[in-house]
């Protein structure tokens, strides 16, 4: 899922800034992780195209998380991509199954508390209109 909010070191155009934000994604977050709020690209120590070595790094801010979450983009002398992340994919999922538990836990209380709301307003209408039976 992609960032709801993608931000941009001054060095880096929207195009290049959007595709390193992609590449971090595929090639370093796990892809079980909380909802990422936002992202920020910025150059590496080796910007330049040709060249080996660190070529970006995408900082995340995710849902529930602590901290910054980041991927450091690398391109080796062998011609592939990597990505190296400062959390392990063990770490986010927990992140992201506590933020789940959470959300789920929130609209149980909330559904419970309505039903409750309800069969009151129901007991209380029964007992105005002479209804002593309970409901």
């Amino acid at each position: 899922m992609a960032p709801l909010q993608v931000k941009c070191a001054p060095a880096l155009d929207d195009v290049v800034c959007r595709r390193t934000v992609v590449a971090s994604l595929e090639r370093g977050l796990a892809p079980f992780h909380p909802l990422i709020v936002s992202a920020y690209a910025e150059p590496g120590e080796v910007p330049d195209s040709g060249q080996v070595g660190h070529r970006a790094t995408v900082t995340f801010d995710l849902l529930g998380v602590p901290g910054q979450t980041t991927v450091a983009l690398y391109y080796d002398i062998a011609a592939h991509w990597g990505g190296v992340t400062s959390r392990g994919g063990a770490e986010l999922a927990a992140w992201a199954l506590l933020v789940a538990a959470i959300v789920v836990g929130v609209v149980v209380l909330l559904v419970g508390f309505l039903i409750r709301v309800a069969t009151g307003r129901r007991r209380a209408a029964q007992m105005a209109n002479g209804d002593q039976t309970p409901a």
